[in-house]
């Protein structure tokens, strides 16, 4: 808004008209006879005339330029793109203010995306975005940090190109680049400062990237009438002095007991299995499945029939259309115990199905955890390290994932929870291994604890 003391001054300065001549008249001819009514005339529109300019220019001081911004834009964050002589050797670098804005690799085993894990940059709302990219487009999307019950890895893309940042608040970002001979993406995490936006930022229309077509998992859309369907699942537990006991059961059939920090608010935590079966070959299904408690229907498949039916024993096993926000597969729904689980299909080839419908067996145990065999072409859990079968829990800040990594379980490990990640293998002998992530820096104490507190007890690997 103008200062109003600059505005005064303006009328402070406006020159005044010249009136010496007239008081020298008057003062000379003091006993003469009245001025005339012209003269009465002039001077009263000399001084209407510097009464209106003074009030005009009050006006103006008092409700300022309308045409003047309500904020000063912030200097925008630099994407630059490119090459070096290999086409498929790319670089992405942003910066703010010429400060360089650390970046994550963002790994898409199965297309999933992982939330980034760097230290966040401090920007303030409304950063515009600069893209430096020849021969190269380039869409910059918002990160949701998932649930780990319907995406893998961490997080999901939020459809709508950004042209400045959102807020305010903490948030992760990601930045595909579709080149003419390669694409990619790297990913940041930003503390947003400053008061919200007033006007719609999300939309780019200079962008014609959108999220649903780069194969990536997309966030489904916030339905408030399906929260009655999210079951916030935990098994049942022991207290054990400072600690709480969680029997487990892995999807190989691995069992343990986890040893948790009592702090643990376990009701705002879902704990879901995660695990692979691979099919061999080019088999259109698999390789990666969704597992929940949920109701399927609520957002991740659609539709008042199946595609195709395939009976199996006493049960049938349908394929079945994605839901908004999950498009790109159809999906095989099982139901093994209480257990939904969801199979991705790129095409709804029927002997392809048929066979993952009749191979894929499963059972709930007795501790309420899904197991999973596999049979004929059909391998269950086939990987250790970091992908073999896991139990994730996850809840809005945080998610921690508990994996059977055999003889791939790392030792070295990170118990630094600085960076908002620590992962370390709690028990090398049974190759347990342990992942956390913070996905905001309230959650890192429960990471301390974690580091603490967390161990493991009573392995019994799976059989076969």
């Amino acid at each position: 808004m103008p200062d109003l003391a600059d505005r005064l001054r303006q009328v402070e300065s406006n020159p005044s008209p010249d009136l010496w001549d007239e008081i020298v008249a008057r003062s000379v001819h003091r006993g003469s006879p009245s001025p005339s009514d012209g003269s009465r005339i002039v001077a009263g529109l000399v001084a209407a005339i510097i009464a209106i300019a003074g009030l005009g220019l009050l006006f103006v001081a008092l409700t300022g330029n309308d045409d003047a911004p309500a904020t000063e834009t912030p200097p925008p964050i630099e994407v630059r793109v490119w090459w070096t002589t290999d086409p498929y050797d790319m670089h992405i670098t942003a910066s703010y203010q010429g400060e360089q804005i650390e970046l994550d690799a963002i790994e898409t085993p199965g297309s999933e995306l992982e939330y980034p894990a760097g230290r966040f940059a401090t920007l303030p709302v409304g950063t515009p975005f600069v893209i430096d990219a020849p021969d190269a487009e380039v869409g910059v999307f918002q990160l949701q940090p998932a649930t780990g019950e319907l995406v893998q890895n961490g997080s999901c893309l939020v459809p709508g190109a950004l042209k400045v940042l959102p807020g305010p608040g903490e948030a992760a970002f990601f930045i595909h680049v579709e080149g003419s001979e390669s694409s990619g993406g790297m990913a940041f995490r930003s503390d947003m400062t400053g008061d919200a936006l007033e006007h719609d930022a999300a939309i780019d229309p200079d962008s014609t990237i959108e999220a649903e077509t780069l194969g990536l998992e997309v966030c489904a859309p916030t339905d408030p009438t399906a929260t009655s369907g999210v079951d916030r699942w935990s098994p049942a537990t022991l207290p054990e002095g400072d600690r709480t006991v969680m029997p487990v059961t892995f999807p190989d059939g691995t069992t343990a007991e986890l040893l948790l920090p009592t702090s643990l608010p376990l009701e705002e935590f879902t704990v879901s299995p995660s695990t692979y079966v691979d099919g061999g070959g080019d088999s259109n299904c698999g390789v990666s499945l969704m597992a929940t408690r949920q109701d399927p229907f609520i957002n991740i498949v659609d539709g008042e029939a199946p595609l195709a039916e395939y009976p199996v024993g006493d049960t049938v096993v349908g394929l079945w259309g994605a839901a908004p926000g999950f498009g790109g597969y159809d999906y095989l729904l099982f139901r093994f115990g209480s257990w939904n689980v969801l199979l991705p299909c790129r095409s709804a080839d029927d002997a392809d199905a048929r066979s993952w419908a009749e191979h894929l067996s499963g059972f709930e145990s007795p501790d309420g955890f899904l197991v999973l065999e596999g049979e004929g072409p059909l391998v269950a859990n086939p990987y250790d390290g970091r992908d073999g079968p896991s139990i994730r829990m996850s809840a809005e800040d945080s998610v921690i994932e508990i994996r059977v990594s055999g003889d791939q379980c790392d030792t070295r490990g990170d118990r630094d929870a600085r960076d908002d990640v620590v992962q370390w293998c709690i028990d090398p002998r049974s190759g347990i291994y342990v992942y956390a992530l913070a996905f905001k820096p309230s959650a890192r104490p429960l990471l301390e604890e974690l580091v603490d507190q967390l161990d493991v007890r009573q392995v019994v690997p799976a059989v076969g």
